[in-house]
């Protein structure tokens, strides 16, 4: 069976990780500036990975296919959730530019009145 060093799965997520990631760990074998160590973070902060135990996350060794699906599964769950979140913004403000437009289209708002 082949097996993916578990950093590989992060290649996406360090671009998620951003900026504002903390810079500690809960895990001893991720130090301050391993590689992955912004997306080994943000990735247990938003409950897509766990780590092998409270203290050891073991970026190095492999990782099967079924933790690689469980660990997709998760963050696609996670951008569903944002997709969600974002389209109901776009809904509020769809209403918010409607109500808007209603107020304006009142004849003491567009010169008509006089």
């Amino acid at each position: 069976m082949r097996t993916l060093p578990l950093a590989l799965g992060f290649a996406s997520l360090l671009l998620a990780a951003g900026a504002g990631a903390a810079r500690t760990s809960p895990f001893q074998d991720v130090p301050l500036g391993h590689w992955a160590e912004l997306a080994i973070n943000w990735a247990v902060r938003q409950g897509i990975m766990t780590g092998r135990s409270q203290s050891e996350f073991a970026p190095e060794q492999p990782v099967n296919r079924a933790e690689l699906a469980i660990v997709m599964l998760r963050h696609n769950a996670l951008l569903l959730e944002r997709i969600e979140e974002l389209e109901l913004q776009v809904v509020r403000q769809n209403q918010q530019i409607q109500d808007l437009t209603q107020i304006l289209d009142r004849p003491i708002f567009n010169g008509t009145m006089y």
